[in-house]
């Protein structure tokens, strides 16, 4: 919906806030279109988070999802921020 109302396909804008993304970025003004429509500029500085579809990957190559998204302040992980049971995890990240 989003998408929509700023006048970009949908795929495209969600390749632009992909942080992974090395080559299509928002500009500015479709950043404060984003924040003129919503009414929010948290929404510029979220991370979208998944895991894989199916079984039969390996080890995740990231700490728990607690230890990496804060809910309402820092260091206070949200309710949802839990893994699939039986995850498992590789080293990574700074030591603790």
């Amino acid at each position: 919906a989003l998408a929509g109302r700023m006048g970009i396909v949908p795929g495209v804008l969600q390749n632009k806030v992909n942080s992974s993304n090395t080559s299509h970025h928002l500009t500015l003004r479709e950043a404060m279109a984003m924040q003129e429509i919503t009414g929010d500029v948290a929404m510029c500085a979220t991370v979208s988070l998944g895991r894989p579809a199916g079984g039969g990957h390996g080890p995740v190559r990231r700490r728990p999802i607690a230890e990496l998204v804060s809910g309402d302040s820092w260091g206070s992980a949200p309710d949802w921020a839990i893994d699939p049971p039986g995850t498992r995890f590789t080293q990574a990240g700074p030591p603790r």
